[in-house]
């Protein structure tokens, strides 16, 4: 008659968790070594995009939007933005969207007067590198855009490297009140391209002003 198995001794099983435990350690240190290496030499061209909680609306020529939009770029491998759109539609109708084409940056001179920037796309970002800049976009039609009261949703598309589709987006929504539609329409009449700002429904728009105790605390973390 065979003997029964012997009970596994402490010493068989000490060496069986150890064993376990390196080899676990072993496929840990496999994985995050080749995280990093993706990290840092194979990720791809990556964004991360910002948009300003404050939009200007003017009319040059035609309905005009400039967007202030900041870009990081989140892998070690540089790339192209290589255009930029914007499509507008009010919430009441999204069925009626309207493309608005990038024109060019408008960009700040060493006397802090906003001037019509000569650069233009594509964008070239370094590797980790951000960018900021401020996009005028233009309703570029013979007919005039139909802007009226209401809240409109406003998306930027950004083509990255020459592709096909847009690969990235940044929305925001804002409202055109009635007073604003007249200052525009007023604007319009008279040939005048001042510059509307209007505030991001939903943004806390820090503004200066004399504040209480309960206003200062609600500032910090």
């Amino acid at each position: 008659m065979a003997n029964p198995s012997r009970p596994e001794t402490p010493s068989h099983s000490l060496r069986s968790r150890i064993s376990w435990i390196s080899t676990a350690i072993s496929i840990l240190a496999l994985v995050i070594s080749g995280l990093v290496a993706y990290k840092t030499t194979l990720k791809p061209f990556s964004l991360r995009v910002w948009m300003s909680p404050v939009v200007q609306i003017q009319h040059k020529e035609n309905f005009g939007l400039y967007v202030d939009l900041a870009f990081q770029n989140q892998s070690p491998t540089g790339g192209l933005i290589t255009d930029l759109v914007l499509v507008i539609n009010r919430q009441e109708t999204p069925e009626d969207k309207y493309l608005l084409q990038s024109i060019g940056f408008r960009t700040i001179d060493q006397q802090g007067v906003y001037r019509y920037s000569e650069e233009q796309m594509p964008i070239f970002l370094r590797p980790t590198q951000w960018e900021a800049r401020t996009v005028n976009f233009l309703y570029v039609n013979p007919e005039q855009f139909p802007i009226s009261t209401g809240t409109y949703v406003a998306e930027v598309l950004i083509w990255v490297d020459y592709q096909y589709k847009a690969r990235y987006c940044a929305t925001c929504r804002f409202e055109i009140s009635a007073d604003m539609l007249n200052i525009y329409l007023d604007r319009r009449e008279r040939g005048s391209t001042f510059l509307q700002p209007i505030t991001v429904v939903g943004a806390d728009v820090q503004r200066s002003k004399k504040i209480t105790d309960q206003e200062y605390s609600g500032l910090k973390q």
